[in-house]
């Protein structure tokens, strides 16, 4: 649909048209965007590699005036899990799991930033708006 907004109306200034699947420019995928690291996706610290240290690297991006978005992406390792167990007990792991960032500034600057709080695997972007 094509209109305008007031803050508490859309008046449409065209007919609705059919449905289309838009997809934006720098829409990311789900999954990890960086190349795989040397020796794969593992914590750098693993002390600082907890649910409650993801949390706070998470609430810290969120808090930045330049946040893209953040998603986490699984690492289950190699060999895959074959059973159901196995799933669950390697995929709720957050020594594997990839956290996923983006921002509209310098990433390596927000990586350092992210990393004196999370010490997990860390794949940080750049898009082009918040």
């Amino acid at each position: 649909m094509v209109g305008t907004w007031d803050g508490a109306r859309l008046t449409l200034t065209e007919p609705p048209g059919a449905p289309e699947q838009i997809k934006q420019p720098d829409q990311v995928s789900p999954t990890t965007q960086c190349p795989v690291p040397a020796g794969g996706w593992r914590a750098v610290d693993p002390a600082k590699a907890t649910q409650p240290a993801m949390d706070a690297a998470l609430q810290r991006a969120r808090e930045a005036g330049d946040f893209g978005g953040a998603w986490i992406d699984q690492n289950y390792g190699d060999p895959p899990p074959t059973t159901a167990a196995d799933f669950e007990a390697r995929g709720n792991d957050p020594k594997r799991l990839v956290l996923n960032v983006t921002f509209t500034g310098d990433p390596a600057a927000r990586e350092t930033w992210l990393r004196e709080v999370w010490g997990g695997a860390l794949c940080v972007g750049r898009v082009r708006h918040t």
